[in-house]
């Protein structure tokens, strides 16, 4: 198998798979809200660290995608308080 040219997309990938699951998990109340808003936040993470892989001009995505990977971070304490 060939070694994936760009590990990162890789894992965000795998981390959107492993989110979609926990997500699942929420109870009814906090998954049409925290729920969504996590999984959105990610897949536009992924969105732009795939986009950064098809350009030249990546600095500009990799700060957007930078700046995504902080709302995260912020997010993620969110469900354990919420009872997700």
């Amino acid at each position: 198998m060939r070694k994936p040219e760009y590990p990162i997309v890789e894992k965000c990938y795998d981390l959107v798979l492993w989110l979609h699951g926990r997500t699942a998990a929420f109870p009814r109340t906090r998954k049409a809200g925290i729920g969504v808003r996590l999984e959105n936040k990610v897949l536009d993470l992924f969105e732009s660290l795939g986009a950064a892989t098809t350009t030249k001009k990546r600095l500009g995505l990799l700060e957007e995608a930078s700046d995504q990977l902080d709302g995260l971070r912020r997010l993620r304490l969110c469900p354990a308080r919420f009872g997700g």
